[in-house]
């Protein structure tokens, strides 16, 4: 039991950690809504946005919804193990904007449930 305990609280130290030293350097280039990223389309942005994980589209794979749009979102199974998603759940995530085949997508490099 206490090695569980201990392997989560290491878990989590190793998420805060990763998320301080990426948003150390997010910098000036952060946009707060979907419709933003979606009219910037600019590659390799680091980006910040809050809303909710309605499903799941496969492998490492979601939809993220807010207030102003709809946008797909890549999250590496490394961190869904450490902190489990279950569609639907309110979260903020830390990612870089990738565009493959004409379709922009946030690749997660950390999140946040609230």
């Amino acid at each position: 039991m206490k090695i569980k305990a201990l392997t989560a609280i290491l878990a989590t130290m190793s998420l805060s950690i990763s998320g301080m030293v990426l948003s150390q350097s997010l910098g000036d280039s952060v946009n707060t809504s979907v419709a933003e990223v979606i009219a910037s389309e600019t590659k390799d942005d680091y980006v910040a946005l809050q809303g909710q994980i309605i499903r799941q589209v496969g492998g490492e794979r979601y939809i993220l919804t807010d207030d102003t749009g709809v946008i797909q979102i890549k999250i590496d199974e490394q961190y869904t193990r450490l902190l489990p998603l279950n569609p639907p759940v309110q979260l903020e995530v830390f990612g870089q904007v990738a565009k493959n085949d004409n379709t922009l997508e946030i690749d997660v490099r950390y999140y946040s449930i609230f």
